[in-house]
């Protein structure tokens, strides 16, 4: 499985998953969108083209 979780470094919702999936030892990626166009124009597509004050956003996959 692969969680990827979506958002920017000053976001406290971003904060406090990290911390929380750190604590669970869960691996995942942290994609910072401020750094990522196409990862900012993914979680624009799934919030409908909204912009939003915390662009948290954690996809969630499973490997076969």
């Amino acid at each position: 499985m692969t969680i990827k979780l979506y958002g920017t470094n000053w976001c406290s919702d971003c904060k406090r998953s990290k911390k929380f999936l750190g604590e669970q030892r869960v691996r995942y990626d942290f994609i910072d969108i401020e750094e990522d166009e196409k990862a900012q124009e993914y979680v624009r597509e799934l919030q409908k083209g909204a912009c939003r004050s915390q662009p948290l956003c954690l996809t969630i996959r499973a490997c076969s």
